[in-house]
């Protein structure tokens, strides 16, 4: 019996959306204490600079999903083609739109970089 908990919970993990499909849906999460949004950011900065992009969206969408703007902000630009060229990531796609709605979820929860940069997308 003690089992069948994580495989249950590891068939849930693997039917979830991708991250960039669901940020409407996960608006409704609960708020996160500010030390620990700033930890995520943290350690998602960390993953970043390793060239970990995988582990750094994981990180940055869960500080976005407790309300991080900076931390929503940050997911999008791990998707915008432009910052990605920048980091001459290779391997990773850019997604335009998965950085629009990030950045458009940074926007609403006050980030004030966000709205350029949606202009800079095409995307008011």
């Amino acid at each position: 019996m003690a089992t069948a908990a994580p495989a249950r919970e590891a068939a849930r993990s693997a039917e979830r959306p991708p991250a960039a499909a669901s940020p409407a849906v996960q608006q409704a999460a609960p708020a996160m204490a500010p030390e620990l949004l700033a930890a995520m950011m943290r350690r998602g900065d960390a993953m970043l600079a390793l060239g970990d992009l995988s582990a750094a969206r994981l990180l940055y969408e869960r500080a976005a999903v407790g309300g991080s703007g900076g931390a929503a902000l940050a997911l999008g630009k791990t998707y915008d083609p432009a910052f990605l060229s920048g980091l001459n990531a290779r391997g990773i796609r850019p997604d335009r739109t998965a950085a629009v709605t990030w950045y458009r979820k940074a926007a609403a929860l006050g980030d004030g970089e966000a709205p350029a940069l949606l202009r800079r997308l095409g995307a008011e």
